[in-house]
């Protein structure tokens, strides 16, 4: 985070599937979810598309939200990972049935440092530095990112990434 507040971070940007980022990233959390006797679930609405990104800061921000949602769910985690377009825009939505987040904590998830006070969130070991990463390269990106969440019934966060091109229809 320092690197990226000091603008030393590197990115090295090329044409990438972000077929094969989404399948990389499920894949690396696949056996961390199942031994919490979870799944992992991927939902694509179209083709494949090329992104022009970083293919490993990418990775790590799908990683950082599977993480999360595997962490964040008292039960068994049942996550969905949806990708469709919107516009001229690909967008990846992850969604858990967790234990949600209030309306104020919403409002400060991506801030550096930020974790909630509340509940039983601190069992879960952390600096309160993922998601403000996770925002921070998706800006990087020319992105967006967005949460919706309810308490007790889980969140969802929506990236949204610019397109190069849909390369299987």
């Amino acid at each position: 985070m320092a690197q990226i507040d000091k603008g030393e971070i590197k990115i090295n940007k090329e044409n990438i599937s972000l077929k094969e980022v989404i399948e990389s990233a499920a894949a690396s959390m696949q056996l961390s979810v199942q031994q919490r006797e979870g799944n992992i679930e991927i939902d694509w609405k179209g083709g494949d598309v090329q992104i022009y990104a970083d293919a490993n800061h990418i990775l790590n921000v799908f990683i950082n939200l599977l993480d999360n949602a595997n962490k964040y769910s008292n039960e068994a985690p049942s996550i969905t990972i949806q990708v469709y377009f919107e516009s001229s825009k690909i967008a990846v939505a992850i969604k858990d049935k967790g234990i949600g987040m209030s309306k104020e904590v919403v409002k400060r998830v991506f801030e550096t440092f930020f974790r909630a006070t509340s509940g039983n969130i601190h069992d879960v070991k952390g600096f309160g530095l993922g998601l403000s990463y996770v925002k921070a390269i998706i800006d990087m990106h020319d992105g967006n990112i967005e949460v919706q969440s309810e308490l007790g019934k889980g969140s969802t966060f929506i990236v949204r990434l610019p397109m190069i091109e849909n390369i299987s229809a």
